[in-house]
């Protein structure tokens, strides 16, 4: 028992650093509070010191020079916002764009603006809009482009979406007109029964987006625009009295129209990364 009892306090002390050297290094806290006896405790120090390098003035200069691994991540995650060039772009492209498009509602009689602007050759209308519809589609190409440029750097879209061709910008801008068309066609011209229209542009929208984006912030931006597009003319129509629709059937406006907005995604955010693109080209 006698060299039992003075061989037992080394016998702990291996036990012990050995345990630390398997279970990861202790902190100094429970090291200092520990009742080990002081022989011990020089070796457990002893093996702190060695797991932990001294923060000297060479080795802080070492990491400065290195750089901050976790820094460079979040720099590399930090969301920018659009140029202004970029903005301005999707805003004149928006004004310029839309009145053309909703020209087709107007000249089918789909809709009726309460003070129209009519640009016509002869007995010929060309143009049908109001002081309001520049302005306002302008907004929507801000936005749609903004949320479009925003997501993909969120979502890691890849550079390949993010970079579409001058083809793929122009046939998603032909595509979506040619919906905007066959809506006002459909409706103010055959007048085609509500459940059929919401069949057709769903499927034609579904169609522009699977062939003109696929990716998740484009499907995002498709469903916020198909939301939010109806809320805004709810009060521009009901609030405003701003033009109104000729057969509305959901609180003053057309119930198959989110379909219309929400094919418009795919070709105002190509339009957006195609001048995003460029202007990176130009700064680089």
């Amino acid at each position: 028992m006698g060299l039992m009892g003075c061989t037992s306090p080394f016998v702990l002390g291996i036990l012990a650093l050995s345990l630390s050297v398997h279970s990861g290094t202790p902190s100094y806290k429970s090291y200092k509070q520990s009742s080990i006896p002081t022989v011990q405790k020089k070796l457990w120090r002893t093996h702190l010191l060695a797991a932990r390098p001294p923060r000297t003035i060479f080795n802080r200069a070492r990491q400065a020079s290195q750089g901050d691994p976790d820094k460079d991540r979040v720099a590399e995650r930090r969301i920018h916002w659009p140029s202004t060039k970029v903005s301005l772009a999707n805003f004149a492209s928006g004004a310029l764009l839309g009145p053309n498009l909703d020209n087709y509602h107007g000249l089918f009689g789909v809709l009726t603006y309460a003070h129209p602007i009519v640009f016509s050759v002869k007995d010929t209308v060309l143009l049908q809009t109001s002081s309001f519809v520049p302005p306002t589609f302008g907004l929507a190409g801000f936005l749609i482009g903004s949320l479009y440029l925003t997501l993909d750097q969120f979502l890691n879209t890849t550079q390949s979406s993010r970079n579409p061709s001058g083809l793929t910008i122009l046939s998603g801008i032909g595509a979506f007109s040619a919906q905007y068309y066959l809506s006002g066609l459909l409706a103010g011209g055959f007048h085609i029964p509500s459940p059929y229209l919401h069949l057709i542009l769903a499927a034609t929208m579904i169609c522009i987006f699977l062939v003109f984006d696929r990716t998740k912030s484009g499907a995002l931006v498709a469903l916020a625009t198909g939301l939010g597009g109806p809320l805004i003319e709810l009060f521009l129509v009901n609030q405003l009295d701003l033009y109104s629709y000729a057969d509305a059937d959901f609180f003053g406006i057309d119930s198959w129209i989110p379909w219309v907005y929400a094919a418009g995604a795919p070709a105002v955010g190509n339009l957006a990364r195609g001048y995003a693109a460029h202007a990176n080209v130009d700064t680089s």
